[in-house]
């Protein structure tokens, strides 16, 4: 079901920050006067329909500034706010719903342009499957943004370390029994009702795993106190499809308990056919909040 568009004025108070706040790339402008500002980019997203504030303070000067909106349920969003001074601390706040600020992190604002950049590159690191006895690389880069102008200007992140094999896995099995489930011949309305209720279903799966991902406490620290900037998704979407030969068994069954006569080129045909929608959603998902940044 899809979610409803928020009527003006209604907010829901007991709204809860579920994802975020993200800092992507800033945006170098100049202000009336010919001096360089910034315009920080910060994504969120809320479990219910609310208005959110950004509010960035220079930890210097006291000079505050914020923007706010009224963000849909779960729903990524990106809040831009201008005229920061370049090579600045700032501390950042979400508010919602003018309460008290859910929380606060600092970062700090790109030096002028044709300065040094000193990156921190990040790959095929999965925080949700990060095991005890393992090196925790994202705790060391998270310890060492909570310093003060601690020399770090901007995490890339190469191919987001989202768990998407098992993700596209249960999708794609999904769809394959839907898919076999129309060809039968059911009811074209009830069809159309089923498919809309199941591509929601789909969609959250995999926003759920972008949610899972930005939550852990490391990650969530790097990526509300530095530039973030992610590149190679789609090949980590291509990556995970090529792990689903496992899923062979699973598919044969569905086939056998569907359509009994069903050939084994057919199914082949068919299960790539479910494999490349569950690749199409990830993909819609992930243009929902990658590219924003």
């Amino acid at each position: 079901m899809a979610t409803a568009l928020p009527r003006s004025g209604v907010t829901d108070p007991v709204a809860v920050l579920i994802a975020g706040p993200i800092i992507g790339p800033f945006l170098l402008t100049h202000d009336e006067s010919g001096i360089p500002r910034a315009s920080a980019t910060v994504l969120i997203e809320v479990d219910a329909v609310c208005k959110v504030e950004c509010i960035c303070e220079d930890v210097l000067s006291g000079e505050i500034y914020a923007r706010d909106l009224i963000a849909a349920a779960r729903r990524a969003r990106v809040l831009r706010v201008p005229g920061l001074r370049l090579g600045r601390r700032y501390s950042l706040g979400i508010r919602i719903n003018n309460a008290k600020e859910r929380m606060q992190t600092c970062f700090h604002t790109p030096d002028n342009a044709g300065a040094d950049v000193n990156m921190c590159i990040l790959s095929g690191y999965k925080p949700t499957e990060h095991l005890p006895d393992e090196p925790d690389i994202l705790s060391d880069v998270a310890k060492r943004l909570g310093t003060p102008w601690n020399g770090l200007d901007v995490v890339i992140h190469i191919g987001f370390r989202a768990s998407f094999v098992a993700a596209v896995q249960e999708t794609a099995l999904v769809l394959y029994r839907n898919n076999n489930s129309r060809q039968i011949g059911q009811n074209s309305s009830q069809n159309s009702k089923t498919r809309r209720a199941l591509e929601h279903h789909v969609l959250e799966r995999f926003r759920d795993e972008y949610r899972a991902t930005c939550s852990t406490p490391s990650m969530r620290a790097i990526l509300a106190s530095s530039t973030n900037i992610f590149t190679g998704c789609a090949r980590t979407l291509l990556a995970s499809a090529s792990a689903l030969p496992a899923c062979d068994r699973r598919r044969f069954e569905a086939t056998a308990a569907i359509v009994p006569d069903t050939e084994v080129e057919d199914a082949h045909k068919e299960w790539r056919v479910a494999v490349l929608q569950a690749i199409h959603f990830a993909l819609r998902v992930s243009f929902e909040w990658l590219p924003r940044l």
